[in-house]
């Protein structure tokens, strides 16, 4: 709700020549966001594979992705577009049901090696991140999650890791 009633704002601001009837049904597709969710949460709940992986964006930092992008619109101006933001929501609901391996920040242990040097990795830069940009921190924090995870796990499969 939050993230479709951030795009209807976002579509209110725009040109009036833009606010067409098209662009306002658009608005809609935010709402495959919830349904996606509970399809991960289905497919998470059945699945024995994501013990030390998330297959796919997982449903609570998908929320804080959407719920916080008005947060960090003061910050980042383009996420007052409404264009951008459906576009990120519609991206950010496929990402739920996508076969992307995601890190899990489940620690067995603190060691410094294999996935935990990436989700220390995570914690710092979402520190430094909540520390500039307070709560508008949370969708910066949550698409670095989601490049370290991809660029963490293309070395794994690459054997650089």
């Amino acid at each position: 709700m939050i993230a479709y009633k951030w795009l209807t704002i976002c579509y209110l601001q725009m040109a009036p020549a833009a606010q067409t009837t098209f662009a306002s049904y658009m608005t809609y597709l935010v709402f495959l966001v919830p349904a996606l969710s509970a399809v991960r949460l289905a497919k998470f709940n059945l699945d024995t594979e994501q013990t030390e992986k998330f297959i796919g964006m997982p449903t609570p930092a998908n929320a804080l992705f959407l719920g916080f992008i008005p947060a960090a619109a003061e910050h980042i101006a383009i996420l007052n577009n409404f264009w951008v933001v459906l576009l990120f929501a519609i991206f950010f609901a496929i990402l739920l049901v996508s076969p992307i391996n995601m890190i899990s920040l489940k620690f067995k242990n603190f060691k410094l090696t294999g996935m935990n040097i990436a989700r220390f990795l995570i914690l710092l830069v979402g520190i430094i991140l909540f520390l500039v940009f307070k709560l508008g921190a949370f969708p910066l924090i949550i698409f670095g999650y989601l490049l370290i995870s991809i660029f963490y796990h293309t070395l794994t499969n690459l054997d650089v890791l």
